[in-house]
């Protein structure tokens, strides 16, 4: 096992207070009721379209007592665990964080397949799909206008960018920019991207497969 002062739990730097309320009802738990909680808190996190109604019907054998009890903290050890890579979440690491958050050992099994089980793909989908991100760029267009005739002279004969972004969001943005900021935007542009080929040559940001 890893030593524990070398590495992060990965529940976090406090156990939080549904697991700490989980633990307490664990010891009058059938096993088949907390397996149970497990799939259903597997289904809730793989589902995009998960509601109420679908929880009710998944739940509807167990008493509302012990789901008030113990899914609440199912769901947060099963969540946090699928967020942590597996090549950095081992699986006797995990075994460990559990025995410290005083999850009795009959129950580990079922976390286990959810966290490293089959499982473990469409969690890792659903949690890619249900990411908070900005909007992406689906098409980018640009053309050079110059203006002949305008209400300042100043800006005669001088070329402007005029630009046209689509997203993947469906929507479109459409702005206007002088030479002298297009030289300043791909000069940002070439510096950002500089500085990422530089971080991706760091050991510490390379994944182990």
């Amino acid at each position: 096992m890893t030593d524990p002062r070398e590495r992060s739990f990965f529940i976090g730097k406090s156990t939080p207070a549904e697991v700490r309320l989980l633990s307490k009802h664990l010891k009058t738990t059938k096993k088949e009721v907390f397996d149970k909680l497990v799939t259903v808190a597997c289904m809730m996190l793989t589902s995009g379209d998960a509601n109420h109604e679908m929880f009710s019907e998944a739940t509807k054998s167990i008493e509302a007592e012990q789901i008030k009890h113990l899914y609440p903290g199912i769901l947060t050890i099963v969540r946090r665990g699928a967020c942590v890579p597996m090549n950095l979440l081992k699986e006797k690491d995990f075994l460990y964080d559990l025995s410290e958050m005083k999850i009795p050992e009959k129950f580990h099994g079922s976390l286990v397949s959810a966290v490293f089980g089959e499982s473990r793909s469409s969690l890792d989908e659903a949690a890619y799909l249900g990411r908070p991100r900005l909007p992406s760029i689906e098409e980018f267009r640009w053309r050079v206008d110059v203006g002949i005739s305008t209400t300042s002279l100043k800006r005669a004969l001088e070329p402007t960018i005029l630009c046209n972004i689509k997203t993947d969001q469906n929507e479109s943005h459409t702005f206007e920019m002088s030479k002298e900021k297009f030289h300043e935007l791909r000069y940002a542009v070439a510096e950002v991207l500089n500085h990422i080929q530089q971080l991706e040559k760091r050991s510490v940001l390379k994944i182990e497969t």
